[in-house]
């Protein structure tokens, strides 16, 4: 796991960055119900992405907690609870198998609506383009901690079903014996601890440091 530090050294994220978006927290509250409006509706108009709000009650919980996710944005502090945070959002959508399309889809829009709000504030250019950046990095940022929970999840399934999960007859990719969707739908049955996951469109994994075989490919 890549420490939270290093991500953000990675990224240039500064105390100045912090700061920055810090500073905006009164601005993106009184317009917080816009921006999420406007993901709101792209999400319930998309029907890729509309098919996880099937239950009122979950999509009540998602769209407060997306709320949420975006006030902290601006909290100016970024520590390891923050980073853990961002974890267990990562780790839900595997959960849930959400297409990592519509996260960035996603995280689209709110950087958009954002630069539309510090554009229309009456400040110096150099000061809305200083926030600008601030914000595309914090997003940039809790993407990648999305994907590293991606990959952590993925490595603990492999391991399980390397190890042998004793219950799925076919090995976890590629191959003649690739699991299959009907395959992966038995193994959640029998409550295989893998939930018998297939890999990730295009990626090709590793196991031990010895590439694996590449999931199935999207055309």
């Amino acid at each position: 796991m890549r420490p939270f530090r290093e991500i953000k050294d990675n990224y240039r994220f500064t105390s100045e960055h912090e700061k920055l978006l810090r500073e905006m927290r009164p601005l993106m509250e009184d317009h917080a119900d816009e921006v999420m409006s406007t993901l709101h509706l792209w999400i319930m108009g998309t029907k890729g992405a509309s098919q996880f709000f099937t239950d009122e009650s979950r999509q009540k919980h998602v769209f407060e907690s997306q709320k949420q996710w975006f006030l902290d944005l601006f909290s100016g502090i970024y520590d390891s609870r923050y980073y853990e945070k961002l974890m267990r959002i990562g780790s839900v959508h595997v959960k849930y198998n959400v297409d990592s399309h519509y996260m960035s889809r996603s995280v689209n829009i709110v950087k958009n609506a954002c630069t539309d709000i510090i554009q229309r504030t009456e400040e110096n250019r150099e000061e809305m383009v200083n926030k600008i950046v601030a914000v595309g990095k914090i997003l940039d940022i809790n993407l990648d901690v999305g994907s590293e929970a991606d990959d952590q999840n993925f490595v603990r399934a492999a391991l399980v079903r390397d190890a042998g999960c004793g219950c799925c007859p076919r090995p976890l990719y590629g191959g003649p014996g690739q699991d299959q969707p009907g395959d992966r739908r038995a193994a959640r049955a029998r409550g295989c601890p893998t939930e018998g996951r297939a890999a990730p469109p295009g990626r090709q994994r590793t196991i031990g440091g010895i590439p694996g075989p590449r999931g199935p490919q999207r055309g």
